[in-house]
C-alpha cells in the first residue's frame, strides 16, 4: 500500500521499476551463469513469495501512474500527495520526461496484465492526442507545461509563457535534450508494443505536427546507439 502521508513523483515510481527489474535479473540464469565464481547452489527461478511480492510492488506503482493523469487533458502530472490511500494534492505540470516515462508505464501495466490492451492503448492515445496540440520547438517539448491547460509555463506555479511575448533565456524558451530523449524513448515502445498490423492510431497521421522520433536526424542517433 502507498505510505500515509507520501509525496510520490514519477521519478520515484520510476526507482521502483527499475528496482522489480534488477531484482529479476540478479537471479536470472543469465546472470547467475555469467558469473565466474563458484555457484552456491543450484537456480530453481523466483519462488512463488518472490514473485507475489514483485506483483503487490508492480500493481501499487500502476496505481500511482493510474491516478497521476490530468482528468481534463490526460497529461500525466508531477507529482501526487497521499494520505492514507488517496490522493490530497497534486503537481498540475509536467515535462517531456513525465510523459514519457508514463508511456513507459503503461507500457509495462499492460504487459504485466495489470491493464487490457484495450485500456493500455486508449490511454496512449489520450496522452499523445493532447500532446499534439502543445505548442513546441520543431517537435521538441519545452520544459514545463500546466496540465489543466497545456500551456507552456516558466516554472511550476509560475507564470504562463502566453504572457512573454519577446523571447527571453529562460525555461518559456528553453528546450531539454535529455527529457525529450524520455519522451522520445516512450514513443519508440509504446509504438513497438501496442502497434495493430493496419491502420495502427498510434503512428502519427499526415498533418500532425512532428514528434522527437520522426526527425531523420534523431533517428540516425537512436539506431547509432541501438548498436
Amino acid at each position: 500500500m502507498i505510505a500515509r502521508h507520501s509525496k510520490i513523483t514519477h521519478r520515484a515510481a520510476l526507482r521502483r521499476f527499475i528496482g522489480i527489474v534488477a531484482a529479476v535479473l540478479m537471479v536470472s540464469p543469465v546472470a547467475a551463469g555469467a558469473s565466474t565464481q563458484p555457484s552456491v547452489g543450484e537456480y530453481h527461478g523466483l519462488t512463488a513469495a518472490q514473485r507475489s511480492a514483485l506483483r503487490d510492488i508492480a500493481r501499487d506503482t500502476w496505481r500511482f501512474y493510474s491516478l497521476d493523469v490530468d482528468p481534463g487533458t490526460h497529461l500525466p502530472m508531477d507529482n501526487l500527495t497521499f494520505s492514507g490511500s488517496n490522493p490530497t494534492a497534486y503537481g498540475r505540470y509536467t515535462s517531456a520526461s513525465n510523459i514519457g516515462v508514463y508511456l513507459w508505464a503503461v507500457v509495462a501495466a499492460y504487459d504485466l496484465g495489470l491493464v487490457p490492451r484495450p485500456e493500455a492503448r486508449a490511454r496512449i492515445q489520450a496522452t499523445l492526442g493532447e500532446v499534439a496540440t502543445l505548442r513546441r520547438d520543431h517537435g521538441f517539448l519545452f520544459q514545463w507545461y500546466d496540465t489543466t491547460n497545456g500551456h507552456v509555463i516558466r516554472n511550476p506555479g509560475d507564470i504562463d509563457c502566453t504572457t512573454e511575448t519577446t523571447p527571453t533565456f529562460d525555461n518559456c524558451y528553453f528546450v531539454s535534450n535529455v527529457d525529450n530523449g524520455w519522451y522520445a524513448s516512450g514513443l519508440i515502445i509504446a509504438r513497438q508494443a501496442l502497434r495493430q498490423r493496419r491502420g495502427d492510431a498510434l503512428q502519427r497521421q499526415p498533418g500532425d505536427p512532428r514528434q522527437p522520433a520522426d526527425r531523420p536526424d534523431v533517428r540516425r542517433l537512436l539506431r547509432r546507439t541501438a548498436t
